[in-house]
């Protein structure tokens, strides 16, 4: 070990560090590197003046050296890895071995910064910016890596993932009555009505946008499972989808004792075959299920164009350290998971590892969504992990109604479909006339101002709200309030409009607090009319400078779900009354409370018969 070892994994060791007779071997190996690229080899001159470089000296270290020559390596031949991966295809490395890892740049696809800066990824001295080699976890799993031909990178900036929950009840499922019994196999009680309500939730995560659709565990039979490939087919299809997990009674290829397994299947668009991932680390709770695990489980990979690593991971797969640990060595960055469970709170840790580690997109897709046996809430319907996220990950809860859950890979914004919510779509403005008593409201606003209103120059950046104001009268109204989420870097966890930043794309602040609300909590713009604007208020310590959009309507609609990202609740306060401060209650902005009294103020002149 070199005396300058521990500089060296800390990235602090420099080329000057070495003997100027050393370096001069070394610049000679560059030059003969450089010049071999073009025939896609090193060749015999190069490798024996490694070899030189690398055994000269006293004062000279192999590992030093080795490292230096394999970053020079992987700068002029690096561009052909990918092609030699596919090559080998599939691909199983011992310890020892290199493996892919080049990842995309994260900030050339989320808004955000990503939790853990891509320089500081890449500082071990086994690895290079697009491989590492293996460590123990190699013999401890079967790890295989497949190159499908896929077209085009797996995510973009654009791209939506979404979670789909098609159970209600647990007793959709055939789960045995008596928990201590070993559950063998569990599936859907109704097979071709499960069909048809998995079809009708892909139709909607595709009418969303969304080009990567998971389904649950153990939602389908392996019947269906092969069916759901017709969707990855279509033109309109999704461009990944997880079939789900079903129990089978599996035999190898080489033949022996029937197992039973959990096995999950992944489409892909333009792959014949899925990835298939078979469960290593059964359930003990809520149903003991009985399956055969392999003594060596098997962790597949694609690897796919843009630098994406993608697997499957079953339930108590994604809590199984020893498999965590394998995954972020691997630098998996696309982490599917179908999962079964009660609540997705013990996922969060190992989610977050990866998270941190790898920086990973984690999808969790769980079902059903009530299960009911006196539970005090609802099970959690869907898990998302993302680099953006202050927390790195993001729990939705069901509130007891199968759906669809969708995140943006773009901003992380989540919204939930249900069969209970409209459809999405363009709603008409309500054709009810404005009541009398608004007028008092209606004073408030500022003349022509908002509707056309250039951006401002200058430090102060341009932001925008909307005070939504519902009810039949004077002393009955009521507006929309949110509370927004604890790990906002900007006031977290206050009170406050529905809002945000005036965008390049917005032609006013009105048009900036109608769109901000819509992706905020799912208002639709068309369901609320527009009365003026408020005078601005100044934010001094985020130099924002907010224009409140007053607007009315007796019927606001909501076509999307609450963005959980960004907004933790959401709900009507009637105006005059106090908002609860203390024992937990969320602290109002003072912007909020300004524009809560300037609206009850207005309010109390108006006669209570209006």
């Amino acid at each position: 070990m070199c005396r300058d070892h521990a500089e060296c994994l800390s990235g602090g060791w420099v080329e000057q560090d070495l003997p100027t007779a050393t370096l001069t071997r070394l610049a000679h190996a560059k030059r003969l590197i450089a010049l071999n690229a073009g025939r896609g080899r090193l060749g015999q001159l190069a490798c024996e003046a490694i070899a030189d470089a690398v055994a000269h000296g006293r004062r000279l270290d192999g590992i030093r050296c080795a490292y230096l020559l394999a970053g020079e390596v992987d700068r002029v031949l690096g561009h052909t890895f990918e092609e030699s991966f596919r090559r080998r295809a599939p691909y199983e490395p011992a310890v020892g071995d290199p493996v892919p890892i080049e990842s995309p740049d994260i900030r050339q696809l989320i808004d955000m910064p990503a939790s853990t800066p891509p320089w500081r990824l890449v500082q071990r001295v086994d690895q290079t910016r697009r491989v590492r080699l293996a460590g123990a976890w190699a013999a401890q799993y079967r790890v295989i890596y497949e190159v499908p031909s896929m077209d085009g990178p797996l995510l973009t900036p654009d791209t939506i993932v979404a979670s789909c929950q098609p159970n209600l009840e647990l007793a959709e499922l055939s789960v045995p009555h008596d928990r201590q019994q070993q559950a063998f196999p569990v599936g859907p009680l109704d097979p071709v009505l499960q069909r048809h309500t998995i079809d009708e939730q892909i139709r909607w995560a595709v009418d969303a946008g969304a080009s990567i659709v998971v389904l649950p565990e153990l939602s389908v039979t392996a019947e269906l499972s092969h069916h759901l490939h017709q969707w990855v087919q279509r033109d309109d299809g999704p461009k990944i989808l997880v079939a789900g997990t079903f129990h089978e009674r599996h035999v190898a290829e080489r033949g022996g004792t029937p197992r039973q397994t959990n096995t999950g299947m992944v489409w892909a668009k333009g792959v014949g075959h899925p990835l298939v991932h078979r469960k290593h680390t059964p359930a003990r709770a809520p149903v003991l299920e009985a399956l055969d695990v392999e003594a060596r489980p098997t962790l597949r990979i694609w690897v796919l164009p843009g630098g994406w690593r993608l697997t499957l991971a079953i339930c108590r797969d994604l809590l199984n350290p020893q498999a965590v640990h394998a995954l972020s060595e691997a630098v998996v960055n696309v982490v599917l998971v179908p999962a079964m469970s009660d609540s997705l709170r013990p996922f969060v840790a190992s989610a977050a590892v990866l998270v941190g580690l790898s920086q990973a997109f984690v999808i969790v897709a769980n079902n059903p969504a009530d299960w009911g046996e006196g539970l005090a809430r609802p099970a959690d319907a869907a898990l998302f992990g993302h680099p953006g996220l202050g927390q790195l990950t993001r729990l939705v809860a069901s509130n007891a109604e199968p759906g669809v859950t969708l995140m943006s890979i773009r901003s992380a914004s989540i919204r939930r479909l249900t069969a209970q919510g409209p459809s999405p779509g363009r709603l008409a403005a309500p054709s009810e006339d404005a009541p009398s008593w608004l007028g008092g409201l209606t004073s408030l606003t500022e003349r022509g101002a908002g509707r056309g209103q250039p951006r401002r120059p200058g430090p102060w950046h341009q932001a925008a709200v909307l005070v939504v104001v519902r009810g039949g009268g004077p002393s009955r109204a009521s507006v929309l309030l949110t509370r927004r989420a604890d790990d906002l870097a900007q006031y977290p966890d206050v009170m406050s409009f529905p809002g945000g930043a005036v965008d390049e794309g917005d032609v006013d602040p009105i048009a900036a607090a109608l769109r901000e609300a819509a992706e905020e909590v799912g208002l639709e713009p068309g369901s609320v009319r527009v009365l003026g604007v408020l005078p601005d208020y100044a934010l001094a310590g985020s130099a924002f400078i907010v224009t409140p959009v007053l607007a009315w309507s007796t019927q606001p609609r909501f076509t999307q779900g609450v963005n959980t990202a960004e907004v933790a609740e959401v709900g009507w306060h009637d105006v005059g009354v106090p908002l609860p401060e203390g024992d937990g209650h969320a602290r109002a902005g003072r912007m909020t409370q300004a524009i809560l009294d300037q609206l009850a103020g207005a309010l109390a002149r108006q006669p209570a018969s209006v």
